[in-house]
């Protein structure tokens, strides 16, 4: 199914039935595989033959993380999930795949063109898990953790994760893609085209949907009242040169 307008979307998330519970993962390029980054090439340190149940080594590179770490951050999670989730939002390569409870975030997602070509189409995930593990005495031993996949909710939540109402998948195998693993019952997608992508992210703008909702933190603000910044300067550079004749360097 591809998704040619908003109205369209929504006509998609509304055809779920009535009592189920949903989440929505939107990516900017339909073509890339459902997986955490630590199942990249890239990023691996272990290769495939060598490797147990799909291991990239991510889990020994977060315990290499978590021990700098307690050098910046004096109260770090003592959970193991609660800090590889903390570790993932201050940009650590994880086994966990953001996911969120709104679908509109999902949609706002796919539609940005983050990584992803200007002709790339997006694409936007709804899954119904089985449960959600919320319970803070979960560890990477656990056999809650044991299957392909799990859905994981963080009691602690960073503001980003709460402006994205976001929730995990943790992946027993990072280099598993989810569109192979899960079944056609509980995985349903939608392909956004390219040619509607500006369209409805202007949509998704007025309805509240913006980079400053989802990313709210200082660097956020700092981007937006620079944008701010540029605008006025550029208007007031533009009525100079018109009622004065002043010529402005751009380098000045």
């Amino acid at each position: 199914m591809k998704i040619t307008s908003l109205e369209n979307f929504q006509k998609f998330v509304g055809s779920f039935p009535v009592g189920e519970k949903w989440i929505f993962r939107g990516q900017s390029d339909s073509s890339w595989k459902l997986r955490p980054q630590a199942g990249r090439l890239k990023y691996s340190v272990k290769t495939k033959s060598s490797s147990q149940n799909g291991d990239s080594g991510d889990l020994d590179r977060f315990e290499a993380w978590r021990q700098s770490a307690k050098a910046v951050f004096h109260k770090l999670p003592r959970n193991d999930f609660e800090c590889l989730a903390f570790a993932q939002h201050y940009g650590l390569v994880t086994r966990l795949l953001d996911w969120t409870k709104d679908p509109l975030v999902a949609l706002f997602f796919a539609v940005n063109n983050s990584g992803a070509k200007n002709s790339a189409d997006g694409i936007v995930f709804a899954h119904k898990p089985n449960y959600l593990i919320r319970h803070r005495k979960v560890k990477f031993t656990s056999p809650e953790l044991a299957w392909h996949y799990s859905v994981l909710e963080p009691e602690v939540l960073n503001p980003r994760v709460f402006a994205q109402k976001g929730l995990f998948t943790y992946h027993n195998d990072p280099w598993a893609d989810l569109k192979q693993v899960m079944s056609s019952d509980v995985l349903r997608n939608v392909v956004i085209s390219c040619s509607v992508k500006n369209r409805i992210r202007e949509q998704l703008r007025e309805a509240g949907y913006s980079k400053a909702k989802m990313f709210p933190d200082i660097e956020t603000i700092s981007q937006k009242v620079n944008r701010e910044t540029r605008f006025m300067a550029k208007k007031l550079q533009r009525l100079e040169e018109a009622r004065f004749g002043i010529q402005w360097n751009v380098d000045e």
